[in-house]
């Protein structure tokens, strides 16, 4: 908002971009939402966190500008860990609820 960007409610002909999440509140697809699929009917270009991102830091000449809330993504398992751990499976589910 800072380099006149604005929030809106909704998606309309004057729209620029639609920012979106993967994840609807009701826990769908965000692909399923009435913004998205308004958007891609009227051609608005529909960013991620990693696009929005990189247009800011492009618009406002901030190579350091980050979006503050990033959801986390949890690093992957190294090889070395697979094989000393007996049942992988376990280690996998442990790590992807964020407990290591």
């Amino acid at each position: 908002m800072k380099h006149g960007g604005r929030c809106t409610t909704g998606v309309s002909g004057k729209t620029n971009y639609l920012v979106a999440g993967y994840k609807l509140e009701d826990g769908r697809d965000v692909t399923q939402g009435s913004k998205y699929r308004k958007a891609e009917t009227l051609g608005t270009p529909i960013l991620d966190e990693e696009k929005f991102e990189a247009l800011v830091k492009k618009l406002s000449k901030n190579e350091s500008f980050t979006i503050g809330n990033k959801i986390p993504t949890l690093p992957s398992i190294p090889e070395e860990v697979e094989m000393k751990v007996e049942d992988s499976t376990i280690a996998k589910k442990s790590l992807s609820k964020g407990e290591n």
